[in-house]
């Protein structure tokens, strides 16, 4: 869930896990609900909210965001993340997929970047993300 739970004028991001665990993350985003663009689900004709994207499965590609390899960039992808920091639970096999912001870490700002992307529209996760491809930054992190 999204929104302005203290009162302080910036988004509180809620994440509740399938053990019952909440955690609440701050943002520096002013919240105005007027510039909220999802009342429901509705990216798509069924109105599930899902951005699908073709799979590829070629070693070295991939889709930026889409940790948990569904080939969807979600929800679920944020989650994933957050329960492999938080919670010790399975991480990606492809390190790359999770680093939403292309920073060369993986850490709480990739699935942040990647909820403040899917609904708030705000900084485009970098490329590859609109379909598969290797990527072109730097990094320690590899596929």
């Amino acid at each position: 869930m999204f929104g302005d739970f203290d009162g302080d004028g910036d988004i509180e991001i809620v994440v509740a896990t399938y053990t019952g665990s909440i955690y609440v993350y701050e943002t520096d985003t002013l919240y105005d609900s007027s510039k909220i663009e999802w009342p429901m689900f509705q990216h798509d004709i069924y109105h599930t909210g899902n951005y699908h994207t073709k799979i590829i499965d070629i070693e070295g590609k991939f889709i930026r965001g889409d940790a948990d390899e569904s080939g969807v960039v979600d929800l679920s992808d944020a989650i994933f993340i957050l329960n492999w920091l938080f919670l010790g639970k399975e991480g990606p096999e492809c390190w790359d997929r999770a680093d939403a912001n292309d920073d060369g870490l993986i850490d709480i700002s990739d699935p942040v970047a990647i909820l403040l992307y899917l609904f708030k529209g705000q900084n485009p996760i970098p490329d590859p993300y609109t379909e598969a491809g290797t990527d072109t930054t730097a990094d320690e992190l590899n596929c």
